[in-house]
């Protein structure tokens, strides 16, 4: 429906702001005041507008032509090998209790991690090249759409339990690609094993990133536990409550 008004703005846009203006104020049984119609007969100008609307919203209600031939992969190319590690192909991945987060994680070596992080940024490879040889737009998306999340009217949502690598959160269109990051983030998770939480990782990434490269932040804190699932990002959407809250109207 949102294509729909948009459509028809468009439409009704075209015939730019003085037509409009005619249109508003004058009857269609007016005489044209220039002698040309074409340009300001008011009944003219109004079948214009009613054709140009009919047009766009039949356009809008088209199906969308079929998308055209995915572009040949490379020869020799081979996914990120930690792709499936930083988006399970299951509903579910074991995580670590919380007291054994805690334990292991005060064994962590956090200067290490960062260090590793920024090492990482311009290690570009060849399963997901980095953009000009950084990773620092891709990570920084990551840590985004993670911490994005977060709901202050319900406190849903959130970078805490590394939950984008479940769906919904990994499903998301606007998450597109963002599995290439994890899985770049992948040997750093398995290096430091449980004292490093997906979650942990994930929110480092932007930050030590854009650290490396001079934004002024202060600190960053460790210790967000992962989840086992991405259940508690089920009310994030897509569902019901998004569709009665966000379904638009046509206004002409």
């Amino acid at each position: 429906m949102a294509g729909l008004r948009h459509a028809a703005a468009l439409a009704l846009g075209a015939l730019g702001v003085g037509a409009l203006w005619r249109l508003a104020l004058a009857q269609p049984e007016e005489a044209c005041p220039s002698g040309s119609c074409a340009a300001d007969d008011p009944a003219l100008l109004q079948k214009q507008a009613r054709a140009s609307t009919r047009v766009a919203i039949h356009a809008a209600q088209s199906p969308d032509p079929p998308p055209g031939p995915a572009p040949p992969v490379p020869d020799g190319w081979e996914p990120c090998p930690g792709l499936l590690y930083g988006t399970p192909n299951t509903s579910f991945a074991k995580a670590p209790s919380e007291e054994e987060f805690v334990a292991a994680l005060a064994e962590l070596d956090l200067t290490a991690v960062m260090d590793d992080m920024t090492q990482l940024m311009t290690d570009s490879q060849s399963c997901w090249p980095g953009d000009w040889g950084s990773y620092v737009g891709l990570f920084t998306r990551l840590s985004w759409h993670a911490a994005g999340t977060f709901r202050n009217t319900d406190d849903f949502g959130g970078d805490g339990g590394g939950r984008q690598r479940f769906d919904p959160e990994a499903s998301w269109e606007d998450n597109t690609n963002l599995d290439k990051a994890r899985g770049l983030l992948w040997p750093l998770k398995e290096k430091y094993g449980d004292g490093l939480s997906w979650a942990d990782l994930i929110a480092l990434a932007g930050t030590q990133t854009q650290w490396a490269s001079g934004m002024p932040f202060k600190e960053f804190c460790f210790g967000r536990l992962d989840d086992e699932d991405g259940a508690k990002s089920l009310p994030l959407g897509p569902g019901e409550m998004q569709e009665r809250r966000w379904r638009p109207a046509l206004v002409l």
